[in-house]
């Protein structure tokens, strides 16, 4: 299996960057202190946009119509394969642009809503979380990434 190119890691960090965070933040947030974790909550998120963008403006100047990302085979059964994978397109990416960036505006405006209260971590844990399935949701390529993120 060859390495992932430089578009494949900004495409996968837009994705796990906020599920990287989420576990950072809810790990270690309790044990350090609560508004450098929510900072780094942030900048994460930041940073997950700033990938959003990168890609995005990659699929609106070239022709590339989708590309798929393989991460792991999922299931294998005789002659049917279940691949892993993240699939983006332009509608994709138009989302993923939209969600990345309101999510950071929603992270950046919760560091001064919630300065004072106790649980900031936590709450900014569930944030990236929460992020990281709508981004997950929105670039799933079929139904069984989407039944293994909603468990229904």
């Amino acid at each position: 299996m060859a390495p992932f190119a430089l578009f494949d890691i900004i495409s996968l960090g837009m994705v796990f960057l906020p599920l990287l965070s989420c576990i950072y933040t809810g790990t270690i947030g309790r044990y350090s202190n609560q508004h450098l974790v929510a900072i780094q909550s942030c900048c994460s998120m930041a940073l997950a946009m700033v990938c959003s963008w990168i890609v995005g403006w990659y699929f609106y100047t070239t022709s590339l119509l989708t590309y798929d990302i393989a991460l792991w085979h999922w299931l294998e059964v005789d002659s049917l394969t279940v691949h892993f994978t993240l699939s983006l397109d332009i509608l994709t990416m138009i989302m993923v642009v939209v969600v990345t960036t309101v999510s950071f505006f929603v992270h950046l405006y919760s560091l001064g809503y919630m300065q004072r209260d106790k649980t900031l971590p936590r709450f900014m844990a569930y944030l990236s979380l929460f992020t990281f399935f709508m981004l997950f949701l929105v670039t799933a390529p079929n139904s069984i990434p989407l039944f293994i993120v909603t468990g229904k």
